[in-house]
């Protein structure tokens, strides 16, 4: 392994998060401390309640959404496995911003506030996974509001697409993609900032041109690599190494806490 290996290896998880035997938490913890299956369109926490709970992510897609008071809802964010739901209102002790609803069947490890809380002040890996987190939210916030101003629809639709792929952890030789896509195509439009009959014409201009195709709901891509992705900047490589950081996460704390 050269130095450029052992680097992407340590960074991307190569090593105990925790070192020692697992921690011994209450029984009342442990009952917590369970990976449960949630169907689609499950609401996690509504808008405006209370932070009673965060939850790591380790399968599936959820949707952050935000709803105005005539009833019409933004989609905020996504998030995948190995990212954390609720954990700044937790933080913070302020309400939720947001609401969180599952966009695909997902398997979510709750943990009570307090016990995260702790984990946050005392243990050091886990602050420092935390704070990587927020880092890449805010990364990931500020690269959207450039997008919005800068990317044309389909650059930000193709990113979307690309993202959303790359969320999937799929084989890095694999060209050819089929999504059955969790969004709805207006959702598509209002998360990329377009109407729906801009995204219309977009995807026909796509499909024209052989990039990707469309049938009952599922959209095939036929090179991921042609999708737009601002590979000069390297994000290519960051996104996969952050796929495996947040997978490698999920399994050292799964292991250290002895969660079934």
């Amino acid at each position: 392994m050269n130095a450029q290996q052992e680097i992407m290896t340590r960074a991307a998880g190569g090593y105990d998060y925790w070192e020692g035997k697992p921690m011994k938490a209450s029984p009342d913890i442990r009952n917590c401390l369970v990976a449960q299956e949630h169907p689609a369109e499950t609401i996690l926490f509504h808008q405006g309640s209370k932070a009673n709970e965060v939850y790591l992510i380790e399968k599936g897609l959820v949707k952050l959404i935000c709803l105005s008071q005539d009833g019409k809802e933004l989609i905020v964010s996504l998030r995948s496995a190995g990212e954390l739901l609720g954990a700044a209102p937790v933080i913070v002790k302020k309400a939720h911003p947001v609401a969180a609803v599952t966009l695909t069947k997902c398997q979510l490890i709750r943990i009570p506030p307090d016990f995260f809380s702790e984990l946050a002040r005392t243990d050091p890996q886990f602050c420092w996974h935390l704070h990587q987190v927020h880092c890449d939210e805010i990364y990931n916030q500020a690269s959207q509001l450039v997008a919005l101003r800068y990317l044309s629809a389909r650059q930000r639709f193709e990113h979307m697409l690309w993202k959303l792929i790359s969320a999937m952890e799929p084989d890095i030789s694999q060209k050819h993609f089929r999504l059955h896509m969790p969004l709805k195509y207006s959702e598509i439009a209002r998360l990329i900032g377009v109407t729906a009959e801009h995204l219309s014409r977009v995807l026909k201009q796509m499909e024209d041109e052989g990039v990707i195709s469309r049938q009952n709901g599922t959209l095939t891509v036929f090179d991921r690599d042609e999708l737009y992705h601002p590979d000069d900047s390297g994000e290519t490589d960051m996104v996969s190494l952050s796929a495996m950081k947040r997978k490698n996460f999920v399994n050292h704390f799964r292991a250290h806490f002895q969660i079934l």
